[in-house]
């Protein structure tokens, strides 16, 4: 996963650093490998894993207000939007996040805009909360690098 960050937000820099960080640690690609599955899609963790690793084209991380008060309350609980393979939209009015779960973010969307890059695979999710898609390849693998930057992976909670 090759990304790059544009923004004027202090905290949205420290989450993509500290994304990086998960993306260049070992053991959050073997951890993704050793998953038996994610729900909603026929794709394996061992293949989404080399996609994510293998996938070099430049994904764009960008800060993003929604404008007009109908966008803001329709977007109140987006965090970020993957608006194609090549962009991320990281909503600025959810910048009180704390450092870690805002890097959990760029790695779940990050997986999305993989996801886009092969029109042919489909490993997302369907609707936008994670209830009913925690098992998804994008929650697991965003809260999976959480869990690692917190320093809890494998405590009860492989």
């Amino acid at each position: 996963m090759n990304l790059q960050i544009k923004t004027t937000i202090p905290k949205f820099q420290q989450a993509f650093e500290r994304a990086q960080e998960v993306l260049d640690n070992p053991m959050f690609w073997e951890a993704i490998e050793s998953e038996p599955k994610f729900e909603h899609t026929k794709v394996s963790p061992r293949e989404i894993a080399k996609l994510l690793k293998e996938t070099n084209h430049l994904i764009t991380i960008i800060d993003w207000k929604p404008l007009g008060l109908q966008a803001q309350i329709r977007y109140r609980k987006t965090n970020a939007l993957t608006e194609s393979k090549d962009v991320i939209k990281m909503n600025v009015l959810k910048d009180y996040r704390e450092i870690i779960d805002i890097a959990g973010t760029i790695i779940h969307e990050g997986v999305h805009a993989i996801d886009q890059a092969h029109p042919y695979l489909n490993f997302g999710h369907k609707g936008n909360k994670e209830k009913g898609n925690k098992n998804t390849a994008p929650y697991c693998i965003g809260n999976l690098a959480i869990r690692i930057l917190k320093g809890t992976y494998g405590l009860n909670n492989p």
